[in-house]
Parts: structure tokens; C-alpha cells; sequence
């Protein structure tokens, strides 16, 4: 039986990450909604934190460059709110993708509240009272990752890959059940099975593992944070069942040899 360490989750919230390489056009927001529907069947209220879709975040990134101006706060801010419309689309996408298939479906596009650099701020709360109320109502709530606002209702970023911290914080805040990090592959490798055919899966990571092994599938910030928080969370793929669970008191490699294709995102 896997040990985890400290979390403590109520029984009817799960919250997904779908990263850009679950979003990599619109046809795939279909998949990722079929997710949701797959947890929402199973009795989970579902909140759905979504990254950019596909490059569009580097795309944007290029479009601010092409200005070049100084990184003073108002061009930083600028930039904040640039970047973040990538995942305000993705966010109406998936919103308008599940009413399609007949899930109960809402919004938030400020789920957090930060402080500090307009790049790399430091989460603080979310509206829990936005939250509950659209629980209660809706069975799936859709929110940006990597975008907060600030005290003054300003835009500011989590840090690239900052969609895997949202997912964690929003969970931690409302004590969810589970956290599932969606990528393109079942799990953590110890090789890169794009190179290696006999990479083998991790069933579990210790935090300090995960660090080691699996910066390049997730953000090191999100990982540092979740060992923080004593938050237990997982990695896996769309429609799998079978998931690398990070936060546990050992590491433990799968009984069965897997390969898969594509694992290193940040998103």
C-alpha cells in the first residue's frame, strides 16, 4: 500500500491540468473534455486547469520581444497581460466544449490572488467563495493556469510551467481529493523514452526524487511548493488509469515496463 504523507481531501473534487501538449489544437479540446465527462461520471465535481494551446505562449512571448523596451513595470505588467491570453482562450475553448457535451459547466478566469514580480509571483488565496458557490451549482469549473492577479487586480504570471503550481494551489486551497498533472504519457520515466526503449515508469516519487527525475515534465517550483505543503499529487495521461504519484514516503519503479512517446513538456 503507497504511503503518503499529509494531505487531507474532501471526497467530491478532483482537480485536472491539461498542459499544451494535451492542448495542442482545438480538435483536442474534445479529448480533454472527455476527461472531464470521465471524472464527472465517476461522481468528481472537476476543476480544469488549462495551459495555452499548444506554442502559443512561445508565439506571444515573440510578439513582446518584437517591442523591446526595457523591462520596467509597466512593460512588465503589459507583458503579464499579453501572455495571458493564451489561456483565457484555452479557458473559453474547454468551457464552451463541455457545455457542447452536455456538462454542467462555468468559469473563472482570476482563480488566484499573488504577490510580488509580475513574472514569477508567489500564490496567495483563491476566492474560495467564487469557488464553493459554482461547486455547488456545476459539476465542472474551467480556470487559467499560470495567470493570477495581484492585490490591485493587476495581471501577473506564476512562472513558466506555472499551470502545474495553479493546478496544486487551487487543490490545496480547496482540499481536493486528488490533483492529476495530464501529459501526454502515463507517468515519470527514469530515461526519456523518446531515446530509451526500455525506460522504465516511477509508481511513486519522493518530492526530492521528483526533483531529480522529473524537471522537465514538471515545474520545479510546483514541486518545491507541493513539498511545502505536505500535497500529494499525480501525473498520468488521458483515459490512463495508471499514474506516477508524487509526494509519497519512497520511490518505487512500475512492475511492468512501459514506453511512451513525447514526455517532456512544461506548460
Amino acid at each position: 500500500m503507497t504511503q503518503y504523507r499529509c494531505s487531507s481531501f474532501q471526497a467530491e473534487v478532483v482537480v485536472l491540468k491539461f498542459g499544451s501538449s494535451i492542448l495542442e489544437s482545438l480538435d483536442h479540446f474534445q479529448d480533454a473534455a472527455f476527461e472531464v465527462k470521465r471524472f464527472v461520471d465517476k461522481g468528481y465535481k472537476v476543476i480544469a486547469v488549462v495551459s495555452a494551446i499548444g506554442n502559443t505562449t512561445d508565439a506571444l512571448e515573440g510578439n513582446q520581444n518584437a517591442f523591446n523596451l526595457s523591462n520596467n513595470q509597466t512593460s512588465a505588467k503589459a507583458r503579464a497581460l499579453l501572455l495571458a491570453t493564451g489561456e483565457l482562450q484555452s479557458v473559453a475553448y474547454l468551457t464552451q466544449t463541455l457545455l457542447q457535451q452536455n456538462v454542467q459547466s462555468d468559469f473563472i478566469t482570476n482563480p488566484i490572488v499573488a504577490e510580488g514580480d509580475y513574472a514569477n509571483a508567489t500564490p496567495l488565496h483563491i476566492n474560495q467563495s467564487l469557488f464553493h458557490g459554482l461547486l455547488s451549482t456545476q459539476q465542472a469549473i474551467v480556470v487559467p493556469g499560470f495567470i493570477a492577479e495581484n492585490k490591485d487586480n493587476e495581471p501577473c504570471l506564476l512562472g513558466r510551467g506555472g499551470s502545474d503550481l495553479t493546478a496544486l494551489f487551487i487543490a490545496h486551497q480547496l482540499q481536493a481529493k486528488r490533483c492529476i498533472l495530464l501529459k501526454d504519457v502515463d507517468g515519470v520515466y527514469h530515461l526519456d523514452p523518446n531515446k530509451f526503449k526500455d525506460a522504465i515508469r516511477y509508481e511513486t516519487l519522493t518530492y526530492d526524487c521528483a526533483k531529480e527525475k522529473a524537471t522537465q515534465v514538471i515545474q520545479p517550483q510546483a514541486i518545491t511548493w507541493a513539498k511545502a505543503h505536505c500535497l500529494t499529487f499525480q501525473i498520468g495521461k488521458l483515459n490512463g488509469n495508471n499514474y506516477t504519484t508524487v509526494g509519497t514516503l519512497e520511490t518505487r519503479q512500475a512492475t511492468q515496463l512501459s514506453r511512451q512517446v513525447n514526455i517532456y513538456e512544461v506548460a
